[in-house]
């Protein structure tokens, strides 16, 4: 929940986030093995590309309680596959929700290496630096990069569950991903 609100820095990243979540979720069809009916998720999907359409023109923004609200609805959604689809690799459970996590991790584990307060909010974070990254190189308008290097990281995740979402049941495979998400999070961290 909490790791929600962290991404909650860039136009359309957080609201982008879920949207990617929840096409996997239908495309695997693991949201129906919860009882939650296709119809009516579909309709929440709608409302989602919605809210999407309606923050990438920065006309509603998602604030802490959108934020709050979306990490509870989904993480209650992925507790509920998991108990339902025990033969579904709990890695996959965790690669579903792995950018958001780990942001938080990432972020606690460099103040305690830097021995500044976890519980201080900084800029630190690697949307917010790609973001000054891409506003430097481009030498394009905030709102550009701001949502530009939303979609980056949505483009990225969308890419990760599409193959994630090919074996759901090869944790080997998962756990693959995983990995090989956290060296390309942390290389581009560093580099840039």
């Amino acid at each position: 929940v909490n790791g929600s609100n962290f991404i909650d820095g860039l136009n359309t990243l957080l609201i982008g986030y879920y949207l990617v979540v929840s096409f996997f979720l239908l495309k695997t069809g693991l949201i129906e093995t919860i009882g939650f009916e296709t119809e009516i998720f579909y309709k929440w999907f709608l409302l989602l590309v919605f809210l999407y359409l309606f923050n990438f023109f920065k006309k509603i923004f998602m604030g802490d309680g959108g934020a709050y609200l979306l990490g509870l609805i989904y993480g209650f959604f992925i507790i509920k596959i998991h108990q339902n689809n025990l033969l579904v690799s709990p890695f996959f459970i965790v690669l579903i929700l792995w950018y958001p996590c780990f942001e938080l991790l990432f972020s606690i584990i460099r103040k305690i290496t830097f021995n500044k307060s976890p519980l201080k909010p900084d800029n630190k974070h690697f949307h917010q630096i790609l973001f000054l990254y891409i506003r430097k190189i481009f030498k394009c308008k905030t709102q550009v990069a701001n949502t530009l290097s939303a979609n980056i990281i949505n483009l990225y995740n969308f890419f990760i569950m599409y193959w994630a979402s090919q074996k759901i049941y090869d944790t080997q495979y998962q756990v693959i991903l995983i990995i090989l998400n956290l060296i390309i999070y942390i290389f581009f961290y560093l580099r840039i």
